[in-house]
């Protein structure tokens, strides 16, 4: 991840922005630019900004009514050419 030229971060909850910060170098938080969301939306991101749109584990805790919203955001959001890495967690349940 610190190979971007720029990175764009986006959560709910304004805490995360000190987390990245205290564990990156300074130099690389240069690259980062840090948006607090409404929980439906990547606001504060420009239309077709990214190469990569990356979520890990989040969408499972956003309301199933906004689950759209993100996709049609994830979409404005990325580049042409461009790609979206959704990580979600897989549980195997053995009996």
């Amino acid at each position: 991840m610190l190979h971007a030229k720029k990175i764009i971060c986006v959560d709910i909850n304004e805490y995360f922005i000190d987390y990245i910060k205290s564990n990156f170098p300074k130099e690389a938080l240069r690259k980062f630019s840090f948006y607090v969301s409404s929980g439906n939306d990547l606001n504060g991101v420009k239309d077709c900004s990214c190469d990569l749109v990356f979520s890990m584990d989040s969408l499972v805790r956003v309301e199933k009514k906004f689950i759209y919203n993100y996709f049609k955001e994830m979409y404005r959001v990325l580049k042409d050419n461009g790609e979206v890495i959704i990580h979600l967690p897989n549980i195997v349940v053995v009996r």
